[in-house]
């Protein structure tokens, strides 16, 4: 089994990259924001779950361990393939996705491509049922993941992001962008980027009314747009 792989990329498609480990080229596909952020002869360390079928052998590869595992424990459930795995991942973060499920909160799950109303429902159900191990309920209303390893690696972006740009304000933003013809990952990447820097500097994204909480519609579309024209 491969648990993990250290190579140049020499080679990028729309979800899929070719590292050189060795000599020996691998193909290993990552989710859309994974592959739009990682740079062509650069090295780069991906941890790896290696998925068979009948007919073919498939590696995924995630950035950190936490993700690789969780990315396991979705697989587990009948509702959820590499494919919808990859685009949850994609989306939210681990912290997010835990909260969705034991707060019952279908509209965080309806942003991820694939997921609909019936798909959230029978994905809440079946997770609370076989994977509710995972879930801790702690203080505030907040949920702990129980998986054997910390995720404390993206704990900052997550509880940030949450308080500083309200979901649907980020969808609204997303398929403002979208209509322009940015790619989904590309609107994606714009967006966390905006939000992640105005949390590492302490500012507010929203420069239009800063004594109003969260972040409105305009100043992250105008931000995103300016990101993407860089």
């Amino acid at each position: 089994m491969i648990a993990y792989l250290r190579g140049l990329v020499v080679a990028r498609s729309e979800n899929m990259i070719t590292m050189d480990v060795g000599g020996v080229g691998y193909g290993v596909y990552l989710n859309d924001k994974d592959t739009l952020i990682t740079q062509e002869s650069a090295e780069t360390v991906l941890w790896i779950y290696s998925h068979y079928t009948q007919d073919s052998l498939k590696l995924y590869g995630f950035r950190e361990l936490a993700e690789r595992d969780f990315f396991v424990h979705l697989l587990d459930l009948s509702a959820v393939g590499p494919k919808l795995a990859l685009a949850i991942l994609a989306r939210l973060t681990i912290g997010q996705m835990l909260d969705a499920i034991h707060n019952q909160d279908e509209a965080t799950l309806k942003l991820v491509p694939g997921i609909g109303h019936k798909k959230a429902q029978t994905l809440m159900t079946e997770f609370k049922v076989r994977k509710g191990h995972l879930l801790t309920p702690a203080p505030g209303g907040a949920v702990k993941s129980r998986l054997n390893i910390s995720v404390d690696t993206s704990a900052k972006n997550e509880s940030n992001q949450q308080v500083a740009v309200d979901q649907q304000i980020y969808g609204d933003v997303r398929s403002a962008l979208l209509n322009l013809g940015v790619s989904y990952a590309e609107a994606m990447v714009a967006i966390d980027s905006v939000v992640a820097e105005s949390v590492d500097s302490g500012d507010s994204v929203d420069s239009v009314d800063s004594t109003r909480p969260g972040v409105s519609f305009e100043s992250l579309f105008k931000q995103a747009l300016a990101r993407l024209a860089k």
